[in-house]
């Protein structure tokens, strides 16, 4: 019998679990890990929403900080897609366009 965690089976996690050991035993083993492009965009999206974000307060014109605040909220709309919650994502993108 196999039970299910999440998405992946008892026989795929003990092989993650079992591929883990042997990195972490050669001294390979990353302190952060990165599973798939989900985690990439993540980090992207949040690296870029930072950035606008200390621009948005470091802004000598007003107008270049209104379209630093714009990208910031396009970042967090992205985020909120990655995380599946759509409505979110719509009110902050909307939350700008008004």
């Amino acid at each position: 019998m196999l039970l299910a965690v999440g998405d992946r089976y008892e026989p795929e996690i003990a092989a993650a679990k079992a591929a883990d050991a042997k990195t972490a035993e050669r001294g390979l083993a990353l302190p952060i890990k990165i599973h798939g492009r989900q985690t990439g965009f993540f980090y992207v999206f949040s690296l870029v929403m930072l950035f606008a974000a200390f621009r948005v307060i470091t802004a000598t014109q007003p107008m270049h900080a209104v379209l630093f605040l714009m990208l910031a909220f396009s970042q967090a709309a992205g985020i909120w897609l990655l995380l599946k919650a759509k409505v979110l994502a719509v009110w902050c993108w909307s939350t700008w366009a008004r």
